[in-house]
């Protein structure tokens, strides 16, 4: 199809209020969201979800796109649907990586049996610093998030995180010996 207008004037009759011009500008990119789910090899299955979601991004485009930048709508387009693909493709195999298949239900129950539950005795003697030993209490014993920690020990987020992960390890190489 052969569009008369460019993408400026439709954006500038698009914010006038023309619902015509919209139509024209989603018709006008239909193509080129259609090309990207094709390039990203999305199957039958998720094609509609794609296809509303690049729609999505067109309409976000549309009302956040401002020409002082020097960039082409097109490009600025192209960028904002590649990157919400992107992140759907990532977060679609990361889903799809953390589910574990059983064959037999039972076979999950004797599973679950077999996790190691840590107890206050394996704190004590993996050699945690006072400090290590105070946060994996709250976090594990009391179940309390690392944000709630920090505020209880009153300390940077990142120093609570720290301390779980070397406690962590710690108390890994005490299990294992």
């Amino acid at each position: 199809m052969h569009y008369h207008y460019n993408d400026n004037e439709l954006l500038y009759l698009i914010n006038e209020g023309n619902d015509s011009a919209l139509k024209i500008m989603y018709m006008k990119y239909t193509p080129l969201i259609k090309k990207r789910i094709f390039d990203f090899k999305i199957d039958r299955m998720r094609y509609d979800d794609f296809f509303q979601e690049g729609l999505m991004m067109l309409d976000k485009a549309i009302k956040t796109f401002n020409p002082i930048y020097s960039k082409s709508f097109n490009k600025y387009f192209d960028l904002i649907l590649q990157r919400k693909y992107v992140r759907l493709v990532q977060n679609y195999y990361a889903y799809v990586n953390s589910i574990t298949l059983v064959e037999n239900a039972d076979d999950l129950s004797l599973q679950e049996e077999k996790r190691e539950v840590l107890s206050l005795d394996e704190f004590d003697c993996a050699n945690l610093s006072k400090f290590e030993y105070e946060v994996l209490i709250n976090a594990f014993e009391k179940n309390m998030p690392a944000r709630d920690i920090c505020l209880v020990m009153g300390c940077d987020v990142r120093k609570v995180y720290n301390a779980i992960s070397r406690g962590k390890k710690k108390i890994k190489s005490i299990v294992k010996k």
